[in-house]
């Protein structure tokens, strides 16, 4: 990408080339795109790996998301999709390192050995390893000291991923939101560019607080963590309340915690309407 101060000129692996008022980078954690522009990227891995995987379905399947945690802080999971499908998660905690990095056979190799003896549905997955298109990831939160580099920003994962309990997908929503309300307002880009990243970075910081607490509760590591874990599952339904509030403070803050400003209520679009708070 070639940044010319009024326009960005994507050159593409075709050898085809785009001219850009603004290019937004909306790519994962380990978006290849942001190194063009800002490789000073921090990695901070979690030590929870995940291998995602679509496997045929089954009349066993049914419309539910199952879940299954063994011990050693490893868990199985089940999706039925909406293609006829199933999509198949392994997660477990590990001390090691560059996983993700491995190719597919060594990769395979040690979603194997991990999951040997766990039974439930691992044996069904791990049968299916071979032949399906498998997704293989060091879960791990993304900091930068700035999101944007002349007229390419970041939105998402890209610039903030936050781990497995960090409200993704909220901050993805809001971050678009808050984006094109700054860029449509009319004033110098650098100036939108520079506000959005005002009114995300605070929800964001507390969105990365991510607990370590919260990764064990979810992934006990022992029979004792594995008996806990299912006695307060099993009361969730009963007290639901009580059970949202815990996992709030251990994850991050709620969705509902950040203001969106509403755009359409600003005729001149600035900087100086009071935001209203997200309902």
């Amino acid at each position: 990408m070639t940044d010319h101060g009024d326009r960005v000129t994507a050159r593409l692996a075709s050898g085809e080339e785009l001219d850009a008022d603004v290019v937004v980078v909306a790519e994962g954690t380990r978006s290849r795109t942001r190194a063009l522009v800002m490789p000073d990227v921090e990695l901070t891995e979690l030590g929870l790996q995940i291998a995602h995987l679509t496997i045929p379905r089954t009349d066993d399947d049914d419309r539910w998301w199952r879940w299954h945690s063994a011990s050693g802080s490893r868990s199985t999971s089940l999706r039925p999709d909406n293609l006829g499908t199933t999509r198949a998660m392994l997660a477990f905690l590990t001390d090691v390192r560059g996983l993700e990095a491995l190719d597919r056979d060594d990769q395979v190799a040690i979603l194997r050995r991990t999951y040997a003896d766990v039974g439930w549905q691992a044996p069904r997955v791990l049968d299916a390893l071979d032949g399906a298109p498998l997704y293989f990831d060091a879960v791990a939160q993304v900091r930068l000291p700035r999101w944007s580099a002349g007229r390419t920003v970041l939105l998402g994962d890209a610039a903030w991923a936050t781990g497995p309990f960090g409200l993704g997908t909220s901050l993805a929503l809001v971050g678009a939101y808050i984006l094109a309300g700054e860029l449509s307002g009319g004033q110098d880009t650098g100036v939108a560019l520079a506000r959005y990243e005002e009114l995300m970075r605070p929800f964001v910081d507390k969105a990365q607080d991510v607990k370590p607490i919260a990764l064990r509760a979810m992934n006990p590591r022992s029979p004792a963590g594995l008996s806990v874990q299912r006695r307060v599952l099993g009361a969730a339904g009963a007290l639901s309340s009580v059970f949202g509030g815990l996992v709030e403070k251990l994850s991050g803050p709620p969705s509902e915690a950040i203001e969106l400003p509403d755009y359409r209520a600003r005729p001149d679009r600035g900087l100086t309407a009071p935001p209203r708070p997200r309902r």
